[in-house]
């Protein structure tokens, strides 16, 4: 366990998914907030670009949960 001062390679797995899913979290909140325009509203190029943009940050946001979640989990259950 980390806490024994002992890392293992599942210890340090976890550690690097949390990681990654808050890192995810953030850049997925970071491109919204640049997307606003002056009435606090996201703007689009097109209706197209507006859909697959939206598609993939709310994948990417669900892979994020997924692997804070996991990473949770697991380092409890270890």
């Amino acid at each position: 366990m980390i806490l024994l001062g002992n890392p293992s390679q599942s210890d340090l797995l976890c550690v690097f998914s949390l990681f990654i899913g808050f890192a995810l979290r953030f850049w997925v909140a970071q491109r919204r907030f640049n997307r606003k325009g002056p009435c606090a509203n996201q703007e689009f190029k097109s209706y197209f670009s507006a859909l697959l943009i939206l598609f993939t940050e709310r994948l990417l946001l669900m892979l994020s949960f997924v692997l804070i979640l996991g990473s949770v989990l697991w380092f409890l259950c270890l």
